[in-house]
C-alpha cells in the first residue's frame, strides 16, 4: 500500500507522500542524534527499532525513492548539499556499526537484506569484522546477524579479519580452558556458514 501511494498522482496520495517523507526524515534524524550521544543500548535500540520498521515497511524502496531527498543538517557541515535519506542511513550504519550491533543485531541484518548495494554491504561487513576482532565478546551478536538468515550470501571477509581471534578461541576450547559460554560460542561458529567469517573457508 505504501509503495503504491508513492506511484499514485492524486491529491490525497501527494499529501500522504509528504507526511510519510517527513516522518522518515524525522525518524532517521532522531536515530542519528541518539547515536551521536552517550545513549545506552536500550535508548539506541528504541530508536533503531523505528528505523527497522521503516525498512520492513518500505523494503528496498526506502533506498531508491527520490521522495526521501533531504537537506543535510547542519548545512555548515555539508554546504547545504542535498542528501537522500538512504545516504544518511548508509553513513549512519557504517559510522556507528558497532554501537548498532550492540543495541540491535536485527537492525544490521534488516539493513543488509534490503539495501541492495553489494559494495556498501561488504564495506559495512568489513567494518563489523574489524570492530568485533577487537571486542570478541561481540562475536555472539555478529552470529545473531547471520543467524537471521536474511543477509546477502556474498558477504565475505576482506582480509581474514577474524582469523587470528577465532583460531585463538579454537585453541582455548581444545585445551579445555574456557567457560561454557565461550565453548558455546565456538559451537555456533562451527554451525554457522563459515564463508561469512573466513576467507579460506577452512571450517568446511
Amino acid at each position: 500500500m505504501f509503495v503504491d501511494t508513492f506511484e499514485t498522482k492524486d491529491h490525497l496520495a501527494e499529501v500522504t507522500r509528504t507526511l510519510i517523507t517527513e516522518y522518515v526524515h524525522e525518524t532517521v534524524g532522531k536515530c542519528e542524534t541518539v547515536l551521536a550521544s552517550d545513549a545506552t543500548n536500550a535508548g539506541i535500540s528504541k530508536n533503531i527499532g523505528v528505523v527497522i520498521t521503516l525498512m520492513e515497511t518500505f523494503g528496498s524502496h526506502l533506498f531508491q525513492n527520490t521522495e526521501f531527498a533531504v537537506v543535510c543538517n547542519p548545512p555548515l557541515l555539508c554546504r547545504s548539499t542535498v542528501f537522500n535519506c538512504w545516504q544518511r542511513m548508509d553513513n549512519m550504519f557504517v559510522n556507528n556499526a558497532l554501537r548498532i550491533l550492540q543495541a540491535s543485531p536485527h537492525a544490521i541484518s534488516a539493513f543488509m537484506s534490503r539495501r541492495n548495494d553489494e559494495d556498501l554491504c561488504l564495506e559495512l561487513w568489513h567494518v563489523l569484522l574489524v570492530d568485533v576482532s577487537q571486542q570478541i565478546d561481540m562475536l555472539s551478536s555478529l552470529l545473531d546477524v547471520i543467524g537471521a538468515d536474511i543477509c546477502p550470501k556474498y558477504l565475505r571477509p576482506e582480509d581474514g579479519e577474524l582469523d587470528d581471534v577465532i583460531e585463538h578461541l579454537f585453541i582455548e576450547v581444545l585445551n579445555g580452558d574456557v567457560s561454557t559460554s565461550r565453548s558455546d560460542l565456538v559451537k555456533r561458529l562451527i554451525q554457522a556458514q563459515s564463508g561469512f567469517f573466513f576467507g579460506l573457508g577452512y571450517l568446511n
